[in-house]
């Protein structure tokens, strides 16, 4: 859905990314987190059962992104967490069947995947946000 909010870069780029692996390169202020959010609204809409990661490479990245996620009104709030090594193994297993929009570390998903705690086949939608270089 395009509004007068978008920038037509922003426009653009969302487009981009809802069809093809896209690397979205900004200053910023200009807008990642909003095209990302876009990109992820699409997403939970076309693939209700789907999983959605968002990655981060620190906890308060992760936290920061998830917070802003939160503020755009489209998504089920119930449906959105946080999974870290601070939260038990078995919750997280739990979380994961629950829940379809996850923000976390690399780290995290690596080795949720590995110990099969994450269905991969599930998984319709990665982001990785602020990569440190």
């Amino acid at each position: 859905m395009r509004s007068k909010s978008f920038r037509e870069y922003q426009f653009k780029a969302v487009q981009t990314c809802l069809f093809q692996n896209t690397l979205v390169s900004l200053p910023t202020g200009l807008g990642k987190t909003f095209i990302a959010a876009n990109v992820i609204l699409n997403y939970y809409k076309w693939f209700p059962t789907g999983k959605i990661f968002f990655l981060a490479p620190t906890r308060p990245l992760v936290n920061q992104q998830k917070e802003a996620l939160e503020k755009i009104s489209s998504f089920n709030q119930n449906d959105i967490c946080i999974v870290n090594g601070q939260v038990d193994v078995r919750k997280r297993a739990l979380l994961y069947d629950e829940k379809n929009i996850f923000f976390s570390t690399p780290q995290t998903m690596d080795n949720d995947l590995e110990q099969k705690h994450i269905n991969p086949h599930k998984i319709v939608l990665v982001i990785f946000g602020k990569l440190l270089l």
